[in-house]
């Protein structure tokens, strides 16, 4: 059952993570040029890159009809994923706290 493995959710969610990173850059880089993130909206930019990563390995998993080879793919999806959350994270905690 494809509709049941993790993949699935993996890859509607990092799907919307590509947008959100790059909605974010945009806003970031539409800002006054002293208000700009620097080093934060080039780490979001290369985290869209992490989430699309993320996206594909999802989709390759679900139209893997090996489980087991499935399973390895969903796995680097789920890694690609945490790193891209842990990124966003930095991210913003970088651009918060840039100036204090």
């Amino acid at each position: 059952m494809q509709e049941n493995r993790l993949s699935t959710h993996i890859m509607t969610t990092s799907a919307t993570m590509v947008g959100v990173t790059m909605t974010i850059v945009s806003i970031v880089n539409l800002a006054a040029p002293s208000a700009r993130g620097g080093i934060a909206d080039e780490i979001l930019a290369i985290d869209a890159l992490v989430f699309l990563a993320s996206v594909i390995t999802s989709y390759l998993s679900l139209r893997q009809h090996d489980v087991e080879r499935a399973d390895v793919i969903e796995r680097y999806a789920d890694r690609l994923f945490i790193i891209g959350m842990v990124l966003l994270v930095g991210a913003g905690l970088w651009f918060v706290f840039r100036n204090t």
